[in-house]
């Protein structure tokens, strides 16, 4: 038995990891060696806990990683040609037992830095990459943990967490023929595992056998990119745009990785699948417009200083590498028309066939369609950013009026009984959904933070609408000029699910229809999302305990870029004579504006009960400049207390400034 300081010990412990894993190693002298190293951590633990010494179970841990035993263990999938799936389960359950028996959360970060970085990383890679099934799920697991128990990902670079995610995403690719070979071995793991789960197989047809290695297959698709997530979400700090550009920069096929796994359809053997639900959020991640400034509508509001243009720039050249791909808009409109298309009735009844009775389809199923939704949004409005041609912005003219449908909204919480009421209540529960993305230090860390914040698709559809037709107007096609467009310019998309036709554009433009968005925006969507940022603001009296709590500021936010969407259409309106229905709309106009401010001030106000006084200074500063743009006779015809409002920011900017020192 091991003591501190038994050199002996030592001695023959690095003896025994110089031969571990050679390649003429005799396979049961190497599991026998593996089950007593096994029982001895076992032992040593056992005690350890008993007497409460923990300090000297670190130690011990640190003296084995020191001499090399993680790498050794995790390169041993790739050298052992008998027996490999065993030897993997053996050697990476020590390694859970490394991560598992040290509570400290900053000994623990030693613990998974040292067992990552001494080239462990790229050893589980390789074996992700090109190991068996088995050996590819218990690596994936393994590093899922790694990734999960503490900010391990802080410490990683751009190329590391590139080729994290670039190999996670493509692991299991075309990987069937591979999961059949092996379950055919009548002694593996993966057969035991599927006996486990669905019962013995010998006997299954050959329909129902290829049904169960689908859906394994496919189960493990989805913790590769749970692991993935874990990257971004357990983490100090949120990841930058600088970062973000950095890891897309190093292997742009990343996102054509995620196009594709957010446009596959649902498998009928695994309904309720979140891989694309999961691939959705990560390119959210990974294009994301920077949190601490405020998107307006060419350049954004609040970039004070060389770091934030740093951030906002870096944010563009994501989006445009995005744009720059053949397949982006396709792919994006594909996700979308794959929601819409489904029949959820149908779905309902699918996941209920492959589970017990008394099963009920997890919601999940339902807000995972929803992610699509607001992600293809959230991306065609991150891309109005950049210079589109006429043909491409009218293409998603049709698209995002479209996006403006009414959702269903129930007062109170309520149940479906009928398979028409089924329908009504998937589209509410998909209508309001939106998406907050979090961080946090460690797994089991209480406090959270807000990292993205996406509106659902009431916000998101205006939004898209009256950025599209600024835009449109900047490259000449003003609303008049719609009206009276007698033919579709060249350059027009052609994608399935994108349809473009002259009728429909004019019925968009038309002063009844326009008239009526503009006032719905403001009248309803902006101020309901307001109200929505203001009750997550209140859920908790503790800042951060709460996911909803730390991304009340976001949610402010997201109202406010529709308020100034919608603003700057009514300047636009202004600047180019379309007078008819500015003259019918102006206050709406100026409305939108004092909305802006209100959440932007809210937004502030957020900020501060959150601790969070950059954020706080800068968002007050920007409301109060807002302030300063608005003519004391637009304010006057709306009732707007104009003056209250600039000093109530005033106030809140002060209070900033002095809590920041």
């Amino acid at each position: 038995m091991w003591h501190e300081g038994d050199d002996a010990y030592k001695l023959r412990l690095s003896q025994a990891i110089e031969l571990l894993g050679q390649p003429d190693m005799f396979v049961p002298d190497l599991e026998a060696w593996l089950d007593g190293l096994a029982v001895t951590l076992q032992a040593i633990f056992e005690t350890v806990t008993s007497q409460s010494t923990f300090p000297i179970l670190y130690k011990f841990v640190l003296e084995l990683l020191d001499a090399g035993l993680a790498l050794s263990l995790l390169k041993l999938p790739q050298v052992v040609k008998e027996r490999t799936a065993v030897i993997c389960d053996q050697a990476f359950g020590i390694i859970h037992f490394f991560i598992g028996s040290i509570e400290d959360t900053e000994q623990l970060r030693e613990v998974c830095s040292k067992i990552i970085h001494a080239q462990g990383l790229q050893a589980l890679l390789e074996t992700i990459q090109n190991g068996t099934p088995w050996t590819k799920f218990v690596s994936i697991r393994c590093l899922k943990r790694i990734l999960s128990c503490v900010s391990i990902s802080d410490t990683l670079t751009s190329s590391q967490i590139s080729a994290v995610l670039r190999t996670c995403y493509t692991c299991f690719r075309n990987a069937y023929p591979h999961v059949l070979d092996e379950w055919r071995e009548p002694s593996s793991l993966l057969r035991q595992d599927l006996k486990k789960k669905f019962g013995d197989a010998n006997n299954a047809s050959p329909d129902a056998l290829k049904t169960q290695l689908q859906q394994w297959l496919s189960e493990k698709q989805e913790m590769a990119l749970d692991a993935c997530l874990a990257i971004f979400h357990i983490r100090t700090k949120p990841i930058n745009r600088k970062l973000a550009l950095e890891i897309v920069q190093e292997n742009p096929a990343i996102l054509t990785d995620l196009l594709e796994l957010m446009c596959e359809p649902r498998p009928p053997w695994h309904p309720t699948r979140a891989t694309d639900s999961l691939a959705s959020r990560m390119i959210l991640q990974l294009m994301a417009l920077p949190p601490e400034v405020i998107p307006g509508f060419d350049q954004p509001l609040g970039c004070f200083d060389d770091a934030d243009r740093a951030e906002w720039n870096a944010a563009l050249t994501c989006i445009k590498i995005l744009h720059s791909l053949p397949t982006a808009l396709a792919s994006i409109i594909r996700m979308r028309t794959k929601v819409i298309e489904e029949d959820v009735v149908a779905l309902d009844r699918e996941v209920l066939h492959q589970n017990k009775p008394g099963f009920e389809t997890p919601t999940e199923v339902f807000t995972g369609r929803g992610d699509l939704v607001v992600t293809s949004l959230r991306l065609l409005i991150n891309m109005t950013y950049l210079d589109l041609t006429p043909g491409y912005l009218l293409a998603l003219l049709p698209l995002a009026y479209r996006a403006c449908e009414r959702y269903p909204i129930s007062e109170k919480p309520w149940l479906p009984v009928t398979t028409k009421q089924f329908i009504t209540f998937t589209k509410e529960m998909e209508g309001r959904h939106h998406i907050m993305e979090f961080h946090k230090p460690s797994e089991h860390h209480p406090t959270v933070a807000s990292s993205i914040f996406v509106a659902s698709g009431a916000i998101l559809g205006p939004m898209l609408l009256f950025r599209v037709l600024v835009k449109l107007s900047n490259v000449g096609y003003q609303l008049q000029a719609l009206q009276q467009l007698k033919t579709l310019p060249r350059g027009i998309p052609i994608i399935e699910g994108l349809e473009t036709h002259l009728a429909h554009i004019h019925q968009i433009v038309s002063p009844k229809i326009m008239g009526k968005l503009i006032r719905m925006t403001v009248e309803r969507r902006i101020p309901r999302q307001r109200e929505f940022s203001k009750t997550q603001l209140f859920i908790s009296d503790e800042p951060y305990i709460n996911p909803g709590r730390a991304g009340s500021a976001a949610a402010y936010i997201s109202a406010a870029e529709l308020a100034i969407s919608h603003a700057a259409y009514g300047l636009e309106l202004n600047k180019s004579g379309d007078t008819r229905i500015l003259r019918e709309n102006r206050t709406y106009f100026t409305l939108a504006k004092k909305e802006g401010v209100l959440c932007i001030g809210n937004a502030a106000e957020a900020a501060g009960r959150l601790g969070l006084w950059p954020l706080a200074k800068r968002f007050a500063r920007v409301a109060v400049e807002i302030c300063d743009t608005v003519l004391a006779k637009d304010a006057k015809d709306i009732e707007w207390d104009i003056e209250s409002s600039r000093g109530k920011n005033e106030r809140r900017l002060k209070f900033a400034v002095a809590q920041l020192g």
